[in-house]
This record gives structure tokens, sequence and C-alpha cells, in this order.
């Protein structure tokens, strides 16, 4: 089961939250969170990773404040990859960043933006995007994202 754990401000567990646990019918070799994000509202989304067999698998998901399930979230059959980084803008939209490769069956390399729902935002067009994983974005005070990574082509255009 994920390996997510709440703790007080001291340091010490706190057993009123737990984490959503994935409904495995099979053995899995591991399984990962590599991200997680507290929205305002106290929801988490998280992004992580499993391996079945040699079969790797991601998910990205958002759960309740008490680390349930959120079934309003609409993320479909999910990331082919994990989300490695997550930022939430302004507007309640959310910028993820990863190893992934197509969301809800849809390519996305690498990033994209999601409406607050959990659907694609097909406003936002990151092209061919970036040739390896996204490791890290921010967004700046003037609505550009600064993304940084293992990728040495954005777009097909290589960085010297």
């Amino acid at each position: 089961c994920p390996k997510v754990v709440r703790l007080s401000a001291f340091g010490a567990m706190d057993t009123t939250f737990v984490a959503y646990t994935y409904p495995f019918s099979v053995p899995i070799k591991y399984n990962r969170i590599h991200s997680i994000l507290q929205q305002p509202n106290g929801t988490l989304l998280v992004g992580g990773g499993y391996e079945i067999a040699d079969d790797h698998r991601g998910y990205f998901d958002r759960w309740n404040s008490n680390g349930s399930k959120d079934w309003t979230f609409n993320r479909g059959t999910g990331l082919t990859g994990y989300a490695g980084t997550i930022i939430q803008q302004p507007d309640g939209k959310l910028l993820v960043g990863g190893p992934f490769v197509a969301y809800n069956g849809v390519p996305k390399f690498g990033i994209m933006r999601l409406n607050a729902d959990g659907t694609l935002d097909p406003e936002f067009n990151p092209g061919s995007g970036p040739n390896r994983t996204i490791s890290a974005v921010a967004l700046q005070p003037d609505g550009k994202i600064m993304i940084a990574g293992e990728f040495e082509f954005y777009n097909g255009i290589a960085f010297k």
C-alpha cells in the first residue's frame, strides 16, 4: 500500500489519517509515492508508481484530507508513468511533471496541465515537450512556467 503518513507539528504520527490503498488483485513488487501536494481545501494530490511483475504502472489521484479517495477527481485511466512534481496555479489548475507519456490515454510527454477536476486542460500545449524527465516545476509571478530535469531537448530544440 502507499507509504503516506501524516505527522503532527511535533513529529508524532497522526493515527486519524489512513491513506487510501489501491485494490490490487496480485502481489506488487514496489509501490512508491513520488509527489504530494496539499490543496487549499485540504485535499491531497498524490503521484506514484508501482510494479506488478515487470509491468511498471503509475498513478495520480486526489485524496480527501483524512486519506480517503476523492471520487470526484476525474483522472480517468490516469498516467502512463508517474507524477514526479505537482504544483497548483492561482486559478486552481494543476501543472504536473514527471516521467510519463500519456494521461487518460492522451499522449502527454513529461508535462501537462489539468483543470481543477482532473481533466486535461486543452489550452495548454507543450508540443512534443521534453525528451526526458521533468523533475521540478515552478510558477513565476508573471505566469511563466519554469521546468527542470534530465532533458536535453524541448520541442526538438537542443540546449547549448
